[in-house]
């Protein structure tokens, strides 16, 4: 059994955050031919990959970054879908932009 220790993935930016961290669920699928897909299903378009899990992680908080700052900068909502954050998800820590928050 994996302890919810290890679920919590703490992914940054190379400057310290601007505003608070916000927990986003991702689900990773290991992939046949080696690698991981991973996807924030509660947020449309979080998609990503990597050759590790640990890439694969920090590769969808770079992707979540850019659809927060995308909205950020076009005066839209986050679109959020609520119910995904259940069992069998990890989670990754990504500053929202200019303190942007999802529309529940």
């Amino acid at each position: 059994m994996t302890s919810r220790a290890a679920k919590f993935i703490r992914v940054e930016g190379a400057e310290a955050p601007a505003s608070p961290l916000r927990r986003y669920p991702v689900r990773l699928t290991p992939e046949a031919d080696g690698g991981f897909s991973v996807v924030c299903p509660a947020l449309p378009g979080a998609v990503s990959e990597g050759d590790t899990e640990a890439e694969a992680l920090a590769n969808i908080a770079e992707a979540i970054r850019g659809l927060l700052a995308a909205y950020a900068a076009d005066g839209q909502p986050v679109p959020w879908r609520p119910g995904y954050d259940v069992g069998g998800c990890k989670y990754v820590f990504v500053a929202d932009p200019a303190g942007t928050t999802p529309t529940l």
